[in-house]
């Protein structure tokens, strides 16, 4: 609850409107929702989903209930979880550097430093 809004990721959010987004988190899923509320971020996403259950699962869920393939979607994440997650379920992953996540991505694994670039342009 206590942590800083990614820098640059409500700007993404809005520029990215018009495409379907969710969060899921291995964090509490009540504790989740009131964080996303509480933060005025839930109006970004259909979908905020927490644990349980895990995020394969829920992934799953997302791909059936928004009738996509895999392919077809992308997930963002911040931890070594996170991509396994996105390749058990089959999804396309983009890893974000953050201070404790800065080697853990093999390579070959797209990654992000933030959600602008060197110059502040959104991504």
């Amino acid at each position: 609850m206590k942590c800083p809004e990614v820098p640059g990721v409500r700007a993404f959010l809005e520029a990215h409107e018009h495409l379907p987004k969710y969060v899921v988190s291995a964090a509490p899923h009540e504790e989740l929702q009131e964080l996303a509320r509480d933060r005025d971020l839930i109006r970004y996403f259909r979908g905020v989903l927490g644990a349980p259950p895990g995020k394969a699962e829920l992934l799953g869920w997302i791909l059936e209930q928004e009738g996509v393939t895999p392919s077809a979607t992308t997930m963002f994440g911040d931890k070594l979880a996170d991509l396994r997650a996105a390749e058990e379920v089959g999804v396309h992953f983009v890893g974000r550097r953050t201070s404790f996540s800065a080697g853990e991505f093999p390579s070959g694994v797209s990654v992000i430093n933030s959600f602008t670039d060197p110059t502040g342009t959104q991504l």
